[in-house]
């Protein structure tokens, strides 16, 4: 999905609803920069299994064209039965141009 001057949802994924703690492992990729980035800020958010507002961001900014593969959570994080992760764009993207791929697994 390209990056946008606003703000967006670009995957949204809900733990089962099926009693147990969850896992999730994540990542996100920003390609095809074309310039300089402005803005365009990306987070993943969710609930913890303890009922805390958590996120994680990640800044949009790079130089030139290029592809960049970066894992946002490198460990695992637990989820209670029915929790919603969200990947959004946070911050309009004001200068630049890129496209971001997301991928949230949930165990």
């Amino acid at each position: 999905m390209a990056l946008i001057n606003g703000t967006q949802t670009i995957l949204t994924v809900t733990a089962p609803n099926d009693g147990t703690v969850h896992v999730i492992l994540a990542a996100v990729s920003l390609k095809d920069v074309t310039a300089t980035l402005t803005g365009g800020e990306i987070e993943f958010k969710w609930t913890d299994s303890v009922g805390i507002n958590r996120g994680l961001s990640i800044a949009g900014t790079a130089v030139g064209k290029y592809s960049q593969s970066v894992v946002a959570i490198e460990t695992a994080v637990t989820l209670e039965p029915g929790t919603t992760v969200t990947l959004t764009q946070t911050t309009a993207m004001t200068a630049g141009a890129a496209k971001v791929y997301g991928k949230i697994v949930i165990l």
